[in-house]
Parts: C-alpha cells; sequence; structure tokens
C-alpha cells in the first residue's frame, strides 16, 4: 500500500507538471490507482509501466494540440478543430472514461498476444496506450492550428498545413511563421506537409524570459518534431532560422531529417573576426541593439527596407508588404528580440557543419545586406559535405517575399530528389 501512494504521489506531481487541472487529478488517480486491483508487488510494478505509458501519451495529447492550454484559468479548453466526440470541457478528464469504453485501459483479463502475461502485466508491455500503433497524427491533418509545449512547458503556435512528407520551416528574425505563408502554400498544394511555428518568443507562441540561445532553440526543434512524431522530414530554416538546423544536427545528430535547407541564413558565422573577415562587425551589431531599445518602430523603418531591397530605384516589395513585416516584428517580446539578436550575431556555427551529414540546400543573394553570402552561404556551401548552393544574383535578404517562386521551384525540385 506504501508503495501505490507513493505511486499515486509521484502521478500528482507529474500530471500537475503537465498541466492538468485539479478535476482532472481526481479522475485519473480514482480510475488508473486502484489498490484493489493490484495488491501484489509484480502486479504493481506493471501498473507502474503503464503509468508510466500513460503520462507520456497524456503529454503527447496535450503536444499535439487535442486542447488549448490556458494556464492562467489553470484548465484546458477543447480544440475546436477536433471531431466533437474528442472534446470535452473537464480537460484531460474526458480520456479516461474513454479508454475504459474503448478497452484502451488494461483489464484483469486483458491477455499479451506475444508472452501471455495477464492483466496489468499485458499493459504493461504496451508502447502506448492512448496511440496503441504510434500513428503519425501530425499527418492526419490537412490544415490545422495548435500549440506545442516544450519540455519547459513553453508554447509554440504551429501551423500545419496539406499532408504528405513533412518540411518543417522555421522563420527568421524578428519575423513569426507567417512569412512562410506563401512558400507553405505552394509546398502544401505540391503534396507536402509543412509544419511552420513561431520561435519562443515570437509571434503568437509564449514569450519566457530565458532560452534564447542555440541550444534551447535546437531543443525546442526537437520537442516539436517528438510532440508531432515527424520523420523523414526535411527541415528549412531561413536566416536566424539556419542557426536552429545547424545546431539541431550537431546536439541531435539530425535526428528524423532526410535532408536540410539554409535560405539567406546566418550559419556558419555572422561576426566579422580575424578569422573571419567577410562577417558584420561588432559595431554594428551593437548599435542594432541600442537602436532596439531606443526606437524598435523606427528601427524597422530602416531595417526592413534593407532586408527587402529597397531602394530609391527599385522596391520589390510594396509599401503594404512592408507595413506587415513591421507590424509582424513588434509582436515579439523586447527581450526576445535582442537575446535572438545576440544569438544569431555571435555564435560561431563552424564547428557544427562536419554534423550535416545529409544532402543540404543552401540559397543566397548576392547581394544579401543584411546576411552578407561571403561569411555565410559560401562559407556554408564549402563547409558542409553534401552541399548544394544556388546563388540569386542581385537578390536581398527576404528571398521568401522577393523571389518567392523561384524559390518556390528550387526547393521543390530539391525535396523531390
Amino acid at each position: 500500500m506504501d508503495n501505490v501512494l507513493s505511486t499515486r504521489e509521484h502521478l500528482r506531481l507529474q500530471l500537475n507538471q503537465i498541466g492538468t487541472n485539479q478535476t482532472t487529478l481526481a479522475a485519473i488517480l480514482a480510475l488508473v490507482i486502484r489498490p484493489a486491483d493490484h495488491p501484489q508487488t509484480g502486479a504493481f510494478r506493471a501498473c507502474a509501466r503503464v503509468i508510466a505509458v500513460l503520462l507520456d501519451d497524456l503529454r503527447r495529447a496535450v503536444a499535439m494540440g487535442w486542447f488549448a492550454a490556458d494556464h492562467r484559468r489553470d484548465k484546458f479548453l477543447p480544440d475546436p478543430t477536433l471531431p466533437v466526440d474528442w472534446q470535452c470541457s473537464e480537460g484531460l478528464a474526458w480520456l479516461l472514461p474513454w479508454m475504459l469504453l474503448s478497452n484502451r485501459m488494461p483489464f484483469p483479463n486483458e491477455t499479451d498476444r506475444r508472452t501471455g502475461k495477464q492483466g496489468l502485466a499485458a499493459a504493461g508491455n504496451r508502447r502506448s496506450i492512448l496511440f496503441p500503433e504510434a500513428p503519425r497524427l501530425a499527418h492526419k491533418f490537412q490544415a490545422t492550428l495548435m500549440i506545442v509545449n516544450t519540455r519547459d512547458q513553453t508554447g509554440l503556435y504551429t501551423k500545419i498545413w496539406g499532408a504528405g512528407r513533412p518540411v518543417v520551416l522555421i522563420h527568421g528574425w524578428p519575423l513569426s511563421a507567417d512569412s512562410w505563408d506563401d512558400v507553405a502554400l505552394s509546398l502544401a498544394d505540391a503534396g507536402f506537409q509543412t509544419v511552420a511555428y513561431d520561435r519562443r518568443g515570437f509571434g503568437r507562441s509564449d514569450q519566457p524570459w530565458n532560452g534564447y540561445d542555440y541550444n534551447n532553440l535546437s531543443d525546442d526543434l526537437l520537442d516539436l518534431m517528438t510532440a508531432l512524431n515527424l520523420d523523414d522530414a526535411t527541415v528549412v530554416g531561413f536566416s536566424m532560422g539556419g542557426g536552429e538546423v545547424a545546431r539541431y544536427m550537431s546536439r541531435h545528430r539530425g535526428k528524423n531529417l532526410r535532408s536540410a535547407a539554409l535560405i539567406s541564413s546566418v550559419v556558419p558565422y555572422l561576426l566579422k573576426t580575424d578569422d573571419n573577415p567577410h562577417g558584420v562587425p561588432g559595431e554594428t551589431l551593437d548599435g542594432i541593439a541600442r537602436a532596439l531599445r531606443e526606437d524598435r518602430p523606427k528601427f524597422y523603418e530602416s531595417f526592413f527596407k534593407d532586408f527587402y531591397g529597397v531602394g530609391l530605384l527599385s522596391s520589390p516589395v510594396s509599401e503594404a508588404w512592408l507595413q506587415w513585416t513591421r507590424s509582424v516584428s513588434m509582436q515579439a517580446s523586447l527581450r526576445a528580440t535582442l537575446a535572438c539578436a545576440k544569438a544569431f550575431g555571435t555564435t560561431d556555427f563552424r564547428p557544427d557543419l562536419a554534423a550535416f551529414q545529409l544532402p543540404t540546400l543552401i540559397v543566397h543573394g548576392t547581394n544579401d545586406q543584411t546576411v552578407p553570402i561571403d561569411a555565410t552561404g559560401r562559407a556554408a556551401a564549402a563547409g558542409i559535405p553534401q552541399a548544394q548552393l544556388l546563388e540569386y544574383e542581385d537578390a536581398p535578404h527576404g528571398l521568401f517575399a522577393t523571389h518567392r517562386q523561384r524559390l518556390v521551384n528550387d526547393l521543390l525540385s530539391f525535396l523531390r530528389k
């Protein structure tokens, strides 16, 4: 009985970390931890395994956006994109009755076909209770929005479009996933599934105080791919997003990826140093930080003209597009904007290049005034074993807008190989 009580407490703490409310806790404890069902040690150990599997399933269900978290009211709201019979105003409490009715909870007479074990011991052999066949749930959606929770419970606003082999799109600084919309639509129409998310601190994602170094940001990418059960994926990083791709390669060994693309990327090293003479001077990066603190909207007004190559004689994008870009950028927290500017400006990814052990497309404009091609695109192509470099003559930084169709065509050619 002491073991059962300690397991009750362990489960309560674990569920609190996931984010369930007290009503849900009571329902789960009452239905899962029933001492009369497992008075013996062997059965108890099997029950503990079932609980561990259930906890993992609950985390996946939350991360998959089966309910929208509202931590301020300490409850979960039903996701309106789900079938009605999956929704419940009591949040996670609907899971266990559903499991019982659908015969997914371990009953005393259940027998494992492989081992012959019965009851809880049989269920303890399962990899999943809610997801017995570990389906790639993200792939059943044609279009959906969801919040994916990371390991530190930072919610990442995520857009999934289309069905097919997944393509993860990582936006640049200081934008959001919406900057990929035109490209994502074209890729989805071509038979791929696009997954675009707002980086922590940007767009509609949560804005924690910390976590804006590339180790944490690459861990966010891993958390998202794990939560959505993505496999055989291509990850595409624009500008700052290329750093997440590079660190994911070295830190997580390119897990579940088949290929990568770096678009106007900061990889391998943006900062000008004695051994990186083509980089951006530190004084310029310090000036960006000062301007952001003094008058962020004014800074963006001039910054995005260079970003898109707008000049006296040329304007690849409209004034309306510039206004939209500035408005999206102002959604980001100032803390995240400053911290990420420091991260992409000073992180040296040259040691990460050797970890790119898969086909990698590199696209960069030769007239990129924001992220100079000599320090980044060309250097990355020289250091990545399976790299293919496409240089867009006289193109600026914001290729997803200024050279949209060409970029879409090049991405599709690369993805179909």
